[in-house]
């Protein structure tokens, strides 16, 4: 492992020196084409034994085989990653094909001069119909049944909620052929910023949805620097902080208030707000509370009442016999746990359907 570390930091090292726009992934028999921009560059992590190629592709480094500026000719290969097909105005984010199905993002800018933003389209071709059919029942399905399990800041611990975010309307599915379906995500980037799409996509691509901070530094790049799809303000002289992410799809709000001490953070409260509108959102927040109560742990508590669920939890660290103690962690640990959550709660479903 750690030679093959070293050799990868050689061949980044020379990318730098050698400003290679096109280099191309060897592995697994074949090859990925990546273009990268003057601002991108390769960061290997030996912590995580990844690989970040730009935000195009995060490799596991044991699956690279070489990394080389010439395409190889008895190869089989793809194109992935991000390319700018109209300056400012047309990209594309293509995928590693999977199984039965390749897919790409299609983000083209809007022409509302008065509200600029850019509609974000999943696009993903399937090798028959039959495979079609069934991931777009899984979709359907999903859509209305399946419980997703969303990560709090604590380690461990999920809060199941029902549905996902998807495009209103249609349900954010169409299909625009027998072997093609087209997944709008126009309304959950809506007046997003360029950059905050680009490293959304990156994060869901590379990032699987227990993935547990604190990152390592090259992993820590890649995250957007602030939440992108909930608001945080400071108050208290800068003290305390609040994030908030109102879900409509899923009628539930959710506002995390931090608990200070000093300069470091103690822990947070989470208060989740269910949709009064009909029982079935009040027997949600009741499941979401089964699914926490634990009076055996001290640092974390979680109380119910109507149709808001409030959860307090106290950062902790075990020591060499087993017992707990307060650990508080530092502004920088506790923001990039909030951008995580940020984007672990509108993770779209796609991308567990598209790795089955």
């Amino acid at each position: 492992m750690m030679k093959k570390v070293f050799l990868l930091l050689v061949a980044c090292y020379s990318l730098g020196i050698m400003a290679q726009k096109n280099i191309y992934i060897c592995l697994h028999g074949n090859y990925h084409a990546v273009s990268l921009d003057d601002q991108e560059n390769i960061a290997p992590s030996v912590a995580s034994h990844s690989l970040h190629v730009g935000l195009n592709l995060r490799y596991d480094i044991e699956d690279i085989d070489s990394i080389v500026f010439i395409r190889p000719s008895h190869l089989q290969g793809f194109r992935v990653g991000w390319e700018q097909l109209v300056p400012q105005q047309e990209f594309q984010y293509c995928l590693p094909p999977l199984n039965s199905k390749t897919a790409l993002y299609e983000i083209k800018k809007t022409d509302n001069s008065i509200i600029p933003g850019f509609d974000v389209n999943l696009l993903i071709n399937f090798n028959d119909p039959e495979s079609l059919q069934k991931f777009a029942s899984q979709y359907a399905k999903r859509t209305k049944n399946w419980k997703l399990t969303m990560r709090t800041l604590t380690k461990g611990r999920r809060i199941p909620a029902y549905n996902h975010y998807v495009t209103s309307g249609n349900e954010g599915i169409s299909q625009e052929s027998d072997e093609n379906l087209n997944v709008a995500y126009s309304d959950l980037f809506k007046d997003k910023s360029l950059e905050d799409i680009h490293k959304a996509l990156y994060y869901w691509q590379n990032f699987t949805p227990d993935t547990e901070p604190p990152l390592t530094s090259a992993d820590s790049a890649a995250l957007p620097g602030l939440p992108i799809f909930g608001t945080m303000e400071h108050y208290d002289d800068f003290k305390k902080i609040r994030y908030q992410l109102e879900l409509p799809q899923k009628g539930l709000t959710c506002v995390v208030t931090s608990i200070t001490e000093a300069q470091d953070i103690k822990g947070y409260t989470m208060t989740l707000t269910f949709d009064e509108n009909g029982e079935e959102y009040r027997g949600e927040a009741y499941e979401a509370y089964l699914s926490l109560q634990d009076d055996e742990d001290e640092f974390f508590h979680v109380q119910l009442d109507d149709n808001r669920l409030t959860i307090s939890s106290f950062f902790h660290e075990t020591d060499e016999a087993g017992n707990l103690y307060p650990a508080p962690i530092s502004y920088d640990y506790y923001l990039q746990r909030l951008v995580m959550l940020d984007l672990e709660w509108n993770r779209p479903l796609a991308y567990d359907l598209l790795n089955q």
